[in-house]
């Protein structure tokens, strides 16, 4: 059994090494996917060009304004002179947020009364206008605890000479909040998102590979040597197993490496754990291939099929783009049936969190029994005939 199972990959090495088509699917462009992704999908909002009508043009107004552009999140594109310019400027999608400071501004917040700044958010990215108006939140709420800290004291207390010109509150509010942020403290989605590509990548190209390596059998009419041959089934789709699982391995090896030393995500949890998973989720996808490439007869049909049935519910039900916990019931429970939700779990488990096994282990129990299952049902399916 062991020579026709090493016959068949001897065969499929062969073939791959042949075919430049198949070596480019299988190393260049995951590699090229992954630079694009991990450069260009963020969800990281820097720089936002903004526009500002200061209608109060005090030192009380400059100030505000050096909170907002003191930050890496904001930058003055246009100090505009008329409220229209900044509605024009918005629509135009020249900036992307507008500020407009009432002439009131310095006079109200020296006499300790509220000053009330318009902000005009484009909503055009609902994803990124939220985010902006986070960041607005944040800038306001470091301007008013600078604004609270500057109250005039006298040893312990308040300066009685000055307490009638400060008609705000006179002590301190009752409950304070400090906000700390885990896991990724800075708030890059490259932490997020890079990590996450490794479940993509490995969900599709493994899949693809050997669902084209055994439809190209059907195409060329060679399934039929097979089919006469003493070869068994499951001898058969080991040997067209193999080769492409230690293809993905290497796959894995790379795209790790450039997580670390080219997008510098750090990684917190253990290797082995994390190869572990990675071998346990290789198979299922593998897997997947093959149950695709035993009910598609051409090389495009088991493409197309591969990519619905791997790429899409990798991206929309694993948790990369959207939470599980934001998903309605049946999007929920549709996401317990694909690999990719717990490769998601370890994934980000191991690099942001570095949970251990103790946590993890429902996941590769997952991953362990969905490998398993398919396996069984890609044998099933296979009939070979004589």
């Amino acid at each position: 059994m062991i020579r026709r199972i090493l016959t068949i990959v001897r065969k499929e090495l062969l073939v791959i090494r042949r075919s430049r088509l198949y070596i480019a699917l299988a190393l260049v462009v995951p590699v090229a996917l992954m630079l694009l992704f991990g450069f260009g999908f963020t969800f990281d909002v820097n720089q936002v060009p903004v526009g500002v009508l200061d209608l109060s043009r005090t030192s009380r107004s400059r100030e505000y304004l050096d909170a907002f552009f003191s930050s890496r999140y904001f930058r003055l594109e246009r100090y505009a002179e008329d409220l229209s310019e900044l509605e024009q400027a918005l629509t135009e999608g020249k900036i992307r947020l507008a500020l407009v400071i009432p002439p009131e501004f310095s006079r109200l917040l020296d006499e300790g009364r509220t000053a009330e700044v318009q902000a005009l958010i484009d909503g055009s990215w609902p994803n990124q206008g939220t985010i902006i108006r986070g960041y607005l939140s944040a800038v306001n709420a470091r301007f008013n605890e600078g604004r609270a800290k500057a109250l005039p004291y006298v040893g312990a207390g308040f300066n009685p000479a000055l307490l009638k010109m400060w008609r705000g509150p006179l002590r301190n509010d009752p409950l304070t909040l400090e906000t700390r942020i885990w896991f990724n403290p800075t708030l890059e989605s490259k932490n997020f998102v890079v990590p996450g590509m490794i479940v993509t990548t490995l969900m599709f190209y493994p899949a693809l590979l050997t669902t084209l390596a055994v439809v190209r059998e059907k195409e060329l009419g060679s399934i039929l040597n097979i089919n006469t041959s003493p070869i068994s089934p499951f001898e058969f789709l080991l040997g067209k197993l193999l080769p492409y699982f230690f293809i993905s391995l290497v796959n894995f090896a790379i795209i790790f490496a450039m997580t670390l030393v080219i997008f510098r995500v750090p990684f917190r949890g253990s290797f082995s754990l994390l190869l572990l998973g990675s071998i346990l989720y290789i198979l299922s996808t593998v897997g997947i291939g093959l149950l695709v490439s035993l009910v598609t007869r051409t090389q495009v049909a088991a493409t197309l099929l591969t990519f619905f049935a791997t790429i899409i519910p990798s991206f929309l039900y694993s948790g990369f783009l959207i939470p599980i916990s934001s998903m309605d019931a049946v999007s929920q429970g549709v996401s317990f049936l694909l690999p990719a939700r717990y490769m998601t779990e370890i994934v980000h488990g191991t690099f942001l969190k570095g949970a251990g096994f103790t946590l993890l282990w429902p996941r590769f129990l997952a991953l362990l029994l969905y490998s398993l299952v398919l396996s069984v049902l890609a044998l099933k399916l296979f009939r070979k005939r004589a």
